[in-house]
């Protein structure tokens, strides 16, 4: 996603140039979770982190004595990778 807040089966930060050795790694929303495609949270600075926000801007009630279930993939990856690249491999399993 480009903004925060936006919604997206996947988000993938890739490190910077000048990180050695190179990396990706990228977050995928399983299309069954709860408010699928999820909102994603996202930080730069001081450090880059990311979560997926089911509630980001709605509320969400879990009955007493439900359960709920969310399923997310992690990918890590050697090299800088575009998102054709991402895709592809959070495809391909």
């Amino acid at each position: 996603p480009e903004a925060m807040g936006a919604c997206a089966a996947w988000l993938a930060i890739v490190a910077p140039d000048n990180w050695q050795p190179a990396c990706t790694m990228a977050f995928a929303d399983d299309p069954g979770n709860p408010g699928s495609p999820v909102k994603w949270f996202v930080r730069k600075a001081p450090y880059a982190c990311t979560s997926p926000t089911f509630m980001y801007d709605t509320e969400w009630t879990l009955p007493v004595g439900a359960e709920a279930v969310f399923r997310y993939r992690v990918l890590i990856a050697d090299g800088r990778r575009d998102a054709a690249a991402v895709e592809r491999m959070l495809k391909e399993g």
